[in-house]
């Protein structure tokens, strides 16, 4: 992140810890749900994907094509 600092804590840090280009949304939701006893698949992923967007959107990650 340009100029900035992003700190990440709890669940943020769970998901950035897990981008390493190799798994993809569905691998890193099913990572959490293990982690994470007793969260909803649908609600977990809608997380995911919100982070993903914003940390894109900071140009923190970007989307492999």
């Amino acid at each position: 992140m340009p100029e900035g600092t992003l700190e990440l804590n709890g669940p943020s840090r769970d998901v950035l810890a897990r981008v390493d280009g190799d798994r993809d949304v569905a691998a890193i939701v099913q990572e959490l749900l293990q982690e994470y006893e007793g969260a909803q698949e649908a609600e977990v992923r809608t997380d995911v994907l919100a982070l993903l967007q914003d940390l894109k959107q900071r140009g923190v990650v970007r989307e492999r094509t």
